[in-house]
């Protein structure tokens, strides 16, 4: 995967194929910009990567089970996807090129949010040009300028799951207005404070994993 989740709240849509295969096209060429240099592939080998990465993130964003599935099939068909898509990048890359990716989707995350600040200036009419991009990029890729999210386990509290994650998106957020605070103008830096603020909820929602969202976690401890 690019380093985002896989949405799978109980009321989301997934989208059609060409859905997500328009979505797979603008973002992860994006996200994945770096990648040839950082791994020192050839061209054709980065080409075959990126149609590749493609392919797997329709597949996880398109699935073939109902929106509303239990999520025992959720889990089982991720699991799978992932299983294939594993051993397809092996047989791309060998074992040092898989390594390498790995160590390069460490940095998704981050990429993802510049690219996510990126097309909402845009859909103000407030384009990021090149230079300030690229220096966006390069600046929250220091060490300690993001924190990534991870991965929790069911056995512990959903309480301080989701006091985790609120802390880690709310750092981030700062880390982010600091850095874009030398880069961007002021109107930029206005929509970046709008564009924070309004999706702040949606994003702690989206990190939370299920069995830590508060009404899920309340209707366990009430059984």
């Amino acid at each position: 995967m690019c380093g985002y989740p896989v949405i799978d709240t109980p009321a989301y849509t997934h989208p059609s194929t060409d859905e997500a295969r328009k979505e797979a096209e603008r973002l992860v060429p994006a996200v994945y910009e770096d990648v040839g240099r950082e791994l020192g592939v050839t061209e054709t080998q980065r080409k075959r990567l990126l149609e590749m990465l493609m392919d797997h993130y329709v597949q996880l964003e398109s699935p073939d089970y109902p929106d509303d599935a239990p999520q025992s099939v959720v889990d089982e068909f991720q699991a799978k996807a992932r299983a294939r898509q594993a051993a397809e990048l092996q047989n791309l890359l060998g074992a040092e090129g898989t390594a390498a990716l790995a160590r390069y989707r460490k940095t998704n995350e981050a990429r993802y949010e510049v690219e996510s600040l990126r097309q909402e200036l845009a859909s103000q009419e407030l384009p990021l040009p090149e230079p300030q991009r690229r220096r966006l990029v390069n600046a929250i890729l220091r060490p300690g300028a993001f924190i990534g999210h991870r991965d929790f386990s069911e056995s512990e509290s959903p309480a301080a799951v989701r006091q985790e994650v609120r802390a880690r998106l709310e750092q981030n957020e700062r880390q982010l207005r600091t850095i874009a605070a030398s880069i961007l103008d002021a109107d930029q830096l206005d929509v970046l404070d709008d564009y924070l603020d309004s999706r702040r909820d949606a994003q702690i929602e989206l990190w939370t994993p299920r069995f830590a969202r508060a009404e899920e976690s309340d209707d366990a401890e009430g059984k």
